[in-house]
């Protein structure tokens, strides 16, 4: 008997000290971002079940049946109460503003080079440079309760490019067209109170075509989650 209880009282010590070991451990922070993609009718029946789903659950049940999709998925890991980015973009450097036109003399000289005796072309005139993917910017902060987390979250999601035709001309060398390219972006800056390790909608996009028009037909999710998590260090 007094072994069995010197054995129960062993465990419970052990317990006791290792969760407050866990306790007293260093914690970071990690967020997590989703988007996830769907028809708007899909998104219509979801946000009016009867019995209510969590939105998270429902937009997951909806992606394992090939109903929506994950377009973009990120984490970030960090201390309380600083600030981090992350960007995974691909840069599109385009012609903007104003084309000028190359003009070349009314009579060219003799022994002209057949490039020079070509009609006029149209030139940018200044460039810029676009990021196409993903922006995030992120500061957290550990509330006093353990877990509630509050977080200032700014998001950028700008899809590939498409381009639309801005003006087209046909000559003895053929036609000649200059195409302007447009962004379909996304953008979120929220402050938020979440719960520690749990998924949450923030806000819901209109989509757009491959014109970079609304699609009043597609729903864009944005979904957004907090947890904490333990530094481990390794003992060899």
């Amino acid at each position: 008997m007094h072994t069995f209880r010197s054995l129960t009282a062993t465990l419970f010590l052990t317990l006791a000290h290792s969760l407050s070991a866990h306790q007293d451990s260093p914690k970071v922070i990690r967020i997590h971002t989703m988007l996830i993609e769907m028809e708007h009718k899909v998104y219509t029946q979801m946000m009016r079940k009867t019995v209510k789903e969590k939105d998270y659950d429902a937009a997951q049940s909806l992606v394992a049946k090939g109903l929506a999709n994950v377009t973009d998925v990120n984490a970030i890991t960090m201390r309380s109460g600083e600030k981090s980015t992350l960007e995974s973009n691909r840069e599109i450097i385009y012609p903007t503003e104003a084309y000028s036109k190359c003009h070349l003399p009314k009579q060219p000289p003799q022994n002209t080079t057949p490039i020079l005796t070509q009609s006029r072309r149209t030139t940018p005139t200044a460039f810029e440079i676009r990021n196409v993917g993903t922006t995030l910017e992120v500061e957290p902060t550990q509330s006093e309760k353990l877990n509630i987390l509050d977080l200032r979250l700014s998001y950028e999601y700008v899809s590939p490019e498409s381009y639309t035709l801005w003006s087209e001309r046909k000559d003895a060398q053929g036609t000649h067209s200059i195409t302007m390219p447009h962004f379909p972006s996304h953008r979120v800056n929220l402050g938020a109170t979440l719960f520690n390790g749990q998924f949450q909608l923030t806000h819901t996009f209109t989509g757009k075509d491959s014109e970079g028009n609304k699609d009043p037909n597609k729903k864009i999710l944005f979904f957004v989650m907090a947890e904490t998590i333990p530094v481990h260090q390794d003992h060899k």
